[in-house]
């Protein structure tokens, strides 16, 4: 049987800057990143042939993202580590896509990559 799911991806990328107080090095000190992130989605193709509007997922990955864009992450994060904040912005995503769709969805954010230079990134599910 073909299956009549399929994972759609977005990516993007936003503007931070952090400091690690729980770190011994030099990411103890203030210092910014440009983080490059993909969130997928995941879902049951509907019998448009679609899972849902990429400009609808993109619309609300903005919602989040833009919470958090060029700020400084220890405003929101007592220890804004890059595994603590993908997690975290995963949930919320997810969360604002149910809330938004009010339980009509045909899917959900399930897993975000984030890098937050060209060497170094984490990926977090919610499956």
């Amino acid at each position: 049987m073909i299956s009549k799911s399929a994972t759609l991806k977005i990516r993007g990328t936003m503007e931070i800057a952090h400091r690690l107080p729980n770190y011994d090095g030099k990411c103890s000190k203030l210092h910014g990143h440009r983080m490059d992130y993909t969130f997928s989605f995941k879902g049951e193709v509907g019998e448009n042939g679609m899972v849902e509007d990429f400009k609808d997922l993109e619309r609300i990955i903005k919602i989040v993202v833009d919470r958090y864009d060029h700020s400084f992450l220890n405003d929101f994060f007592e220890n804004p580590t890059l595994e603590d904040f993908a997690m975290h912005l995963l949930n919320l995503v997810d969360t604002e896509y149910c809330f938004l769709k009010q339980q009509r969805g045909r899917g959900k954010f399930v897993e975000l990559e984030m890098w937050e230079t060209n060497k170094y990134g984490v990926v977090v599910t919610n499956e």
